[in-house]
């Protein structure tokens, strides 16, 4: 299943990424929390490790001959944890664990030291959207969830306000980007 998936995202197949997150954000957020108790940042910094692997993968960069997905997302997690911490705390030392394979360190590092600029922009303005587009727009895009499911599940009144608001929510991410201009 594991090939197929890897496949499936370097294709770009977006219910791919979708089933990935689902399939792994439990079992890393518990990983997480023994580094560190805010689920909002083990959160945050999952979906942006989900976004990575995706964007690797879509670009061809994403090797995993000697891993898996689940050790890649949560080698890179735990490293974009440790450095998150670190800019916080400058003095907490970060020591690489023995378990870590080097290359999925070197990787990791890597990413972090030169992260996409899209990618770092569209976390940000994610984060700037609010709670409610936020949770709308992960669970149609990374859930696959339909309208309907969305209302149910958010307690909206009917679909077409689900679809009205996240349409709304994706004009404001889209602006965000209009004037935004990156390197490649």
């Amino acid at each position: 299943m594991s090939e197929i998936l890897i496949e499936k995202l370097k294709s770009g197949d977006k219910a791919a990424l979708g089933e990935v997150y689902k399939l792994y954000r439990e079992q890393f957020l518990q990983f997480a929390k023994r580094y560190h108790k805010d689920e909002e940042l083990l959160e945050d910094i999952y979906q942006d490790v989900s976004i990575a692997l995706f964007d690797r993968a879509v670009s061809g960069k994403l090797e995993l001959e000697k891993s898996s997905i689940k050790t890649y997302l949560f080698s890179m997690g735990k490293f974009m944890l440790f450095t998150k911490l670190k800019k916080e705390r400058p003095s907490v030392e970060f020591s690489q664990d023995q378990e870590w394979n080097q290359g999925m360190y070197e990787e990791a590092k890597l990413f972090i030291e030169e992260p996409d600029s899209r990618v770092a922009f569209l976390g940000k303005s994610l984060a700037k959207l609010g709670e409610k587009c936020k949770k709308i727009l992960e669970l149609y895009y990374y859930e696959n969830k339909s309208m309907k499911e969305i209302q149910l599940l958010l307690d909206y009144n009917h679909p077409d306000v689900v679809k009205s608001h996240k349409s709304r929510c994706m004009k404001t991410l889209k602006e965000s980007f209009k004037h935004k201009k990156f390197e490649y």
